[in-house]
Parts: structure tokens; C-alpha cells; sequence
């Protein structure tokens, strides 16, 4: 039987300090933010509540994983593998994982993690903004696999997903030292399917001090010690961090 990455003990010391560490401070209030991202497909604009530079998924990553990569692994995929798997890190209120089963129905299954399952379904229940974007079809209520482990850490050591998307999710509030990103990748790395893609986007990497680009190049230090991928890391024109790691092929 697969191992779990980090013990049920070490685990529960950890959810305080990323629960904290992924609040909205203002002055002296504290929100527990929920995040609103998706692909903007339609016109959308941000969020005006959005804390962070984009709720546009597409901006965020530099790439739209509807039209190039999920829609071309579907279609190259034959009946002999296993259904497109996706996981979204740290997916707030579940939205994006809702447009990806919409877009793609059967073809996809979607999973997500997150540590605020009760403000994301009240959060669900009064978005207005996205109603016309799902065509006033939202469920109010949570996906059975949406916010199913309140992190990665809580998966097992298997192979599982062909995709997995952190949009300032865990990888912004959950690492503040060295062994925490090395545990992130090395957990992210082997969830992956072979040919499977991680992407990461972040404003900051917590672990190290500097600018941005002083930043990228310890973050390109640690990612050339793992033999069985290739990656890339841009700074976006916005000041955002996209990391793409790719098990076992050329990006």
C-alpha cells in the first residue's frame, strides 16, 4: 500500500500555520480568502475583492490548459489508458474545477484540495459575477471531489494525475523553508503521470529572500537536482512567478 508523504501527526502541525499564512490581512482584520479563478473566456474582468494580480487562469499561468494541453491530450488519448486526470491546488471555492468538468464532461476527472471547505460553500452561494458564465448554473454545493484533501501532502506516493494546476494556492502560503519546497516538489513530482504537467503560479517564493529573479534562480538551483523532469520559469510582465515542470519530456 502507498505511503502517505507526511504523517498524520506532522500534518495536523502544519494546517495552523498555512490556514494563517493564507489569510487577507487589512490593517488590523484578517479574511479568510476564498479564492474566484478561472479561465476568462468571455470578457470577465478581476474580481474587485481579488487580493491577488489576476483572477484570469489563462494570465496567471501564461497558458490556457483548456486549448493546449487538456483538449490535445484528450484527443490524442486512445481507450486503452486512464481517463485525463487533473488536480487543482489549493482551488478556493472549486470554480475552476467546475468550468473544466463543464467543458469536458465524461472525458476528465477533476479532484482539488484546499483548507476552507465551509467558506468556500457560502462563498459558492453568493457569487453573483459567474452566474452568466456558467449559465446560471452553479451548484452551491462542492463536487464530491472538490476540497477532497486539505493539501498534497495528504496524498499518497503513486503515480495519479496528467495535469496539476496551483494558482496562489499552496505553494504561496504552505512553504517557508527549503526542506518545505523540496517536500512540494518532490510530492508534486511523483504525483505525476509520465508526460504529466505541474504548473505554478506564484507572486513570491517564501523560502528564499530577494528580488523576484534572485528568487528564480535558487528555485532553478533546486529544480535541476530532479533527474526525471524538465521545466521552465518566466516572471510574467505582471510580476508573477509561472513554473512548469514536465515529467519526462522537452517543454
Amino acid at each position: 500500500m502507498a505511503e502517505k508523504f507526511l504523517s498524520a501527526d506532522d500534518f495536523s502541525k502544519k494546517i495552523p500555520e498555512w490556514k494563517l499564512k493564507s489569510m487577507v490581512f487589512e490593517g488590523e482584520d484578517k479574511h479568510q480568502y476564498v479564492a474566484n479563478r478561472y479561465e476568462n473566456r468571455i470578457g470577465y474582468s478581476p474580481t474587485p475583492e481579488n487580493k491577488f494580480p489576476s483572477s484570469d487562469i489563462k494570465v496567471c499561468h501564461g497558458i490556457s490548459f483548456i486549448d493546449d494541453i487538456i483538449k490535445p491530450s484528450i484527443e490524442k488519448r486512445d481507450n486503452n489508458n486512464p481517463k485525463y486526470t487533473i488536480l487543482d491546488i489549493g482551488a478556493g471555492i472549486g470554480l475552476y474545477a467546475e468550468q473544466l468538468r463543464k467543458e469536458f464532461g465524461n472525458n476528465i476527472k477533476v479532484f482539488s484540495t484546499g483548507l476552507r471547505k465551509k467558506p468556500a460553500i457560502e462563498t459558492r452561494g453568493k457569487i453573483s459575477q459567474v452566474l452568466d458564465f456558467f449559465d446560471g448554473n452553479i451548484n452551491k454545493k462542492l463536487h464530491p471531489n472538490d476540497l477532497k484533501w486539505r493539501s498534497i501532502a495528504e496524498l499518497s506516493d503513486f503515480e495519479e494525475f496528467d495535469l496539476m494546476i496551483d494558482t496562489f494556492g499552496e505553494f504561496e502560503y504552505s512553504i517557508s523553508t527549503i526542506d518545505d519546497l523540496t517536500r512540494y516538489l518532490t510530492i508534486g513530482i511523483k504525483k505525476l503521470r509520465e508526460n504529466g504537467v505541474l504548473s505554478i503560479a506564484t507572486t513570491k517564493i517564501n523560502c528564499f529572500k530577494g528580488e523576484l529573479e534572485k528568487q528564480i534562480e535558487e528555485l532553478n538551483t533546486i529544480l535541476n537536482k530532479f533527474s526525471n523532469i524538465n521545466f521552465k520559469i518566466e516572471k510574467s510582465s505582471n510580476n508573477i512567478i509561472q513554473i512548469r515542470i514536465q515529467k519526462g519530456k522537452k517543454l
